[in-house]
This record gives C-alpha cells, sequence and structure tokens, in this order.
C-alpha cells in the first residue's frame, strides 16, 4: 500500500479520503455471509470433502445464537458475529468483500435499472444480475445464465458483454477489514459516500478526507499530502499505551529480540522516506527504553534488521528457517532453559519451542461462572425431599432442558413426586460429575448409578456400560 501510494499521481482535483464501517462485526449479517462464504469455498480449488449444506450448517453452529452474559444476565446473539470468535474474522471479510468493487467504482449512473438488452425495467421481484462495468442490471434470462449461476455469480465478477472500461475506478484502492482507504474526483466523494451508504441496509460508513493541513492514519502508516506529493509516516493511535514484553521479565531473549525486530519492520513497510523512518525509530527507542531495553542491546539488532531489509536476504532466511522435525515444546525457566536447549541441539537437530508462564495462571479465573441451569455434560442427581428416594442421569445438553423433561408426564420422576404429593415444579438436580467426551461421560453415569442405587431409576441402560476386569 505503501508503495501504491506514493507512486500514484494525482490528477489537481482528486483527492485521497478514507472510509470507515460502524460497528462491522455487531452488523454483519450472518445468513448472507455464511453463504458467500460457502460458495467462495466450494467455487474454489481446494473444495473441502462435505457437502456445502454440511459446511453451512457447521457454520451456522459456530457463529448463531451464541450466549454471553451482561450485568449478570444471559442473552443470546441474535444477529451479528462475536469478535472473539475465529471464524467472525473470515465472515467479516467475506461480507466485506462483496461490496469491494463497488466500493473501488465512482457513483451510480443513472438510469441503472433499465435492462441493457431488452431495455425494460429490472424489478426486485425477479431474478437479475448488475453489471461490474457499466452497473446495469441485466433481467436473468437476458443473461443466458441459470439461476443457480447467478447466485453463484455473487462471489464473482461479471459484466454483460459492454467494451466501455472502468473510468472512474479509483487509482488508489486499498481495504483491511471495515477500513477502506481510496482516491477520487473531489466533487464525485459525497456521492461516492451516499452510494456506499446504500450498499446495504447494515452498512454505515464515516469519512475523512485529506487535507494540505492535516493527514489521516490508515493502519500503520499516517498519510500526508504536500505540494502534491503523498508521504507516510509510522502511525500509532493516541490510546496506546507502549507498554510491551519488558527486558527484565523471564523470557527467551529471541522474544525480547523479535520485539525490536518486528518494531523496524513495521515501521520500514509503513515509510515512505528515510526522515520519516529515522523519526519512526526514534520514537521506537523511548517505547523500548520506558520498557527497560538497553541502547547497547536494541542499537545491533536494528542495524542488522535494516541491513537484512534493504539486501533483500529476508525473504531467503525464512525459507531457510522452515523445518518439517516435529518442534520440542517447552515452559522457560531461565537460562537453565537456555542451557538445555543447546545441550539438546548437539544431541539432535530438532527446533526448540518455549512457552511463558503467565501471570493469570497464578490468579484465579475472571471469568463469570456458569449457572448451573446452563450447565451442559455433566452427570445429575434429583432428590425427593418427601420420602429421600432419588434419580441419577446424564445429558449433553443445558441442565434446565433436561430438568422440564423430567417435570412432564409420562416421566418415572414427575410420577415419584405425585405420589409423595411434592409439586413437580420443586424439582431440582445436583451436579455429581462432569466429562466432555460423550462416550465417557454414559460411563461415568453407569458408575455413580451402580455405587448409588437409586430407587427412582426404571431404565437399566447403565448396565450396557458396566467395567469389568479380566484376571
Amino acid at each position: 500500500m505503501k508503495d501504491l501510494l506514493t507512486t500514484a499521481e494525482l490528477d489537481n482535483n482528486e483527492e485521497i479520503f478514507s472510509l470507515d464501517v460502524k460497528s462491522l462485526y455487531t452488523n454483519v449479517p450472518v445468513n448472507e455471509a455464511i453463504e458467500l462464504a460457502c460458495t467462495l469455498l466450494f467455487n474454489s480449488e481446494h473444495t473441502p470433502q462435505i457437502s456445502y449444506e454440511t459446511c453451512r450448517k457447521l457454520m451456522e453452529l459456530a457463529v448463531k445464537n451464541v450466549m454471553f452474559m451482561c450485568d449478570g444476565k444471559w442473552y443470546i446473539q441474535k444477529d451479528g458475529v462475536a469478535m472473539g470468535a475465529a471464524v467472525a474474522v473470515i465472515l467479516a471479510n467475506v461480507w466485506m468483500k462483496s461490496f469491494e468493487i463497488e466500493l473501488a467504482s465512482g457513483p451510480i449512473p443513472e438510469n441503472t435499472s433499465i435492462c441493457s438488452k431488452c431495455n425494460n425495467k429490472v424489478t426486485w421481484r425477479g431474478v437479475s444480475i448488475k453489471c461490474d462495468i457499466c452497473h446495469h442490471w441485466v433481467h436473468r434470462k437476458c443473461s443466458g445464465l441459470s439461476v443457480a449461476e447467478v447466485r453463484r455469480m455473487t462471489s464473482k465478477s461479471w459484466h454483460c458483454g459492454c467494451e466501455a472500461p472502468i473510468s472512474d475506478k479509483a487509482k488508489i484502492f486499498g481495504r483491511y477489514m471495515d477500513d477502506i482507504l481510496r482516491s477520487a474526483k473531489t466533487d464525485q466523494i459525497d456521492a461516492i459516500l451516499e452510494r456506499a451508504n446504500s450498499l446495504h441496509k447494515n452498512l454505515e460508513f464515516t469519512i475523512e478526507r485529506l487535507d494540505s493541513e492535516s493527514g489521516i492514519p490508515f493502519l500503520d502508516m499516517y498519510v500526508i499530502c504536500k505540494d502534491r506529493q503523498i508521504e507516510t509516516l509510522w502511525y500509532m493511535k493516541k490510546t496506546d499505551t507502549g507498554v510491551t514484553l519488558s527486558f527484565r521479565s523471564i523470557a527467551p531473549v529471541k522474544y525480547k529480540k523479535n520485539i525490536i525486530q518486528g518494531t523496524v519492520h513495521r515501521i520500514f513497510n509503513s515509510t515512505s522516506t528515510w526522515r520519516a523512518f529515522h523519526d519512526g525509530i526514534e520514537k521506537a527507542k523511548l517505547i523500548w527504553e520506558a520498557n527497560q531495553y538497553p541502547p547497547e542491546f536494541y542499537n545491533p539488532i536494528v542495524a542488522e534488521t535494516l541491513k537484512t531489509l534493504i539486501s533483500g536476504r529476508e525473504d531467503q532466511k525464512q525459507a531457510n528457517s522452515k523445518s518439517e522435525t516435529n518442534p520440542f515444546i517447552m515452559q522457560y525457566r531461565g537460562t537453565i532453559s537456555d542451557t538445555f536447549q543447546r545441550k539438546l541441539r548437539n544431541i539432535v537437530k530438532v527446533p526448540v519451542i518455549f512457552t511463558t508462564r503467565k501471570l493469570k495462571t497464578c490468579l484465579p479465573s475472571l471469568k463469570c461462572k456458569i449457572p448451573k441451569e446452563l450447565s451442559s455434560r455433566v452427570v445429575y442427581q434429583i432428590s425427593c425431599p418427601g420420602c429421600g428416594s432419588s434419580y441419577v442421569g446424564q445429558t449433553v445438553r443445558h441442565l434446565s432442558t433436561r430438568l422440564l423433561e423430567h417435570r412432564k408426564y409420562p416421566s418415572p420422576v414427575a410420577e415419584h413426586f405425585t405420589v409423595c404429593s411434592i409439586n413437580v415444579s420443586q424439582i431440582e438436580a445436583r451436579i455429581i460429575d462432569k466429562c466432555d467426551d460423550p462416550v465417557k461421560l454414559l460411563t461415568l453415569e453407569a458408575l455413580h448409578i451402580n455405587r448409588k442405587k437409586p430407587q427412582i431409576n426404571r431404565k437399566e441402560e447403565y448396565r450396557s456400560r458396566e467395567l469389568t476386569l479380566k484376571i
């Protein structure tokens, strides 16, 4: 992106601006994003070994009906994706990519609702497809495509056969998730923003324009324009605390070296002039020294990293460092771990990966405790308050769901409570064991039934899980 900005030649009536989506993750339409992701996946060269419907169902299970707690109450997220979910980033990026052609083009031409083939009006009741060059809608029948082919085109570009190029396509365009940087003619920027906000009801963009007095941030870069010349600086948000791994922390030395090298890479890739690079390194030195890194440690690393970047040997170095041998993973405990690594390498050529112990492993968990009613994969016991009889069972679902079934007729527990003249609403359970493996959960249930001898249990499926020792 830096090279594109510094080499682009903008006309006097052109301007650079940035677009940002408001609350992208919570506004992603899950069903649309899943359909787009599955279509892209099954139209790619690496088609998965499962069916389309199975893939779509797995994605729905991963991102739909997510439960979360807020102010002591549980909620279900009906739409949108959670920022912490791994698949959320993929779905959000796929959904935004489907609008990339429109975001990189100019304002919408007039009379685009007229079919370029038959000159009749295109209505939303029928199936139609839009040309990515002239932006006109075309009836499905006029395009010669089947309904299935039109649906598959949602992830691909299509044109109606017109010869006119996209004359208003941006000279500069870059997108990273919901952050967009592009150029356009000054008199078209307001229309482009209006078009971007009309692409989908869930999309709302904010705009920031570049002028001669101030620049605009984009990822790690701060873009400025001086005398029609574009320059990029290293950018840090005002909320950045500058806190990083302390030099005095008990961590491998290579981790601390990687912090210096990574920062140099970021500054080198985000600055367009050596003056800007020098200023970025001086700013980074203040951060390193605030985290107790001495100059005699970081100066040689900066010089060596810069030399490698200029000579272009970084890619070759990374290629040579790849190894097919399985790594040896161990927790780092200071210099004794470094000594062990050296001795191990003298015996066998195996990569050693150190892990550091986090402070949170020594502290109690701050995560909200899951209520008993929402626990799953448990073995539970129901006791009758009248006669003391009990029932032992297991469930892989929420315990509250299983208790609702026990309170309904016909149910051994409900019938027993009725005989003892106790309201079925008083049926409560106590969790006596947990296990994530459903097969082992059945074995645990059998062991507890065999040990407690519950009187309310009628069925004897647990005997299929009895354990026998062969002597």
